[in-house]
């Protein structure tokens, strides 16, 4: 695989969040497919730009790595928004589905509502846009 991407197999629903500090705060729960066989090390978050019609990169999460309390294993990440340019440090639950996949619930920033897709990353690479989308 050296070089080459690996397919990193993305699904997406959504929930959205409140507003918080003047911008809305939306989030993803994704299902990742070889989740520890893959390396993934994040997420990047796509936004439909709707004037041309394609997805550009909106923000990345960042893996960086696990907490466990309490019995329950967290996911820190670390958030950079482009369109805001900020980063945030937050974590999330980690959900083991077997078979080496996890669900997380990624929370994300934006300024007004929009068309989201979303790709894994790790070393090697990006997996491509997910199939589904998602207004949010």
């Amino acid at each position: 695989m050296a070089g080459a991407a690996r397919r990193l197999p993305v699904l997406l629903a959504v929930l959205v969040a409140p507003l918080l500090f003047g911008c809305s705060w939306a989030s993803l729960t994704v299902q990742i497919d070889d989740f520890t066989a893959s390396e993934v090390l994040g997420i990047s978050v796509h936004r439909l730009d709707e004037a041309t019609g394609t997805f550009v990169h909106h923000a990345d999460i960042e893996f960086l790595g696990t907490t466990e309390k309490d019995g329950v294993e967290f996911l820190e990440f670390r958030f950079h928004d482009f369109e805001l340019d900020r980063t945030v440090n937050l974590q999330t639950e980690l959900v083991d589905l077997g078979d080496d996949r996890v669900q997380l619930r990624l929370v994300f920033s934006r300024l007004t509502p929009g068309v989201f897709k979303v790709s894994a990353y790790n070393a090697y690479g990006d997996s491509g846009l997910s199939e589904g989308s998602v207004r949010i």
